[in-house]
């Protein structure tokens, strides 16, 4: 299916598939490292597991969106240049989040519309990450606003749609040194005065409220 999507005959000509909504719930795993130029995949709305994606070598970009991924497992070696992951509107955990950080190169990550309530205790590992999106989620708490500011390179972050009531200062102390935009749009924000820890990250150029 790989094949007629690309219009190609030869795996290694593949480079970008849009498979959304095909019904695939199964992959030929074997089959993967044949396609050593796929960069950019769309499997949104089907029944597939991320593992079993992992050993597509030359993959930047991914996305999963309405998969129904519950759980993460991240194999040795696996994704090498994944850069660019998209699991937006599954039901993921803040355990599953957190196996993520096994990603090397991920840089960019959407987990918006997930139902989370927590994220992991410690982004420390996402030694990449520079994007998260976890809008649409139940977000707010100082615990998640802790585990954001331990990504040390988070350069973009959209809360927009959680139940953010502030910015703790204990989050901007130390943490959240690179970010440059953030958004808390639709959150239960009523007091600048809950905004002032903003005024310690040295680097915010966008701030939408």
């Amino acid at each position: 299916m790989l094949l007629e999507t690309c219009r190609v005959e030869d795996p290694e000509e593949a480079q970008k598939a849009v498979l959304e909504g095909c019904g695939i719930s199964a992959v030929v795993t074997d089959d993967l490292p044949f396609f050593a130029k796929l960069t950019h995949l769309d499997l949104g709305d089907n029944h597939v597991q991320l593992e079993s994606l992992a050993y597509l070598p030359a993959l930047q970009e991914l996305h999963l969106d309405c998969n129904g991924l519950t759980t993460i497992n991240v194999p040795p070696g696996g994704f090498p240049s994944l850069e660019v992951l998209n699991l937006s509107f599954n039901g993921l955990t803040a355990a599953a989040i957190l196996a993520l950080a096994d990603v090397p190169r991920l840089r960019d990550l959407d987990v918006s519309s997930n139902g989370l309530t927590a994220l992991p205790a410690s982004l420390a590992g996402f030694l990449a990450l520079q994007r998260i999106n976890c809008e649409h989620n139940q977000l707010g708490s100082e615990a998640s606003w802790l585990s954001l500011a331990s990504a040390p390179q988070l350069r973009s972050l959209s809360l927009a749609h959680n139940r953010v009531v502030r910015l703790p200062a204990r989050a901007s102390e130390g943490g959240l040194q690179q970010l440059e935009s953030l958004s808390l749009a639709h959150n239960h924000i009523q007091h600048e005065a809950e905004l002032l820890p903003v005024l310690q990250l040295p680097l915010l150029r966008e701030l939408v409220v």
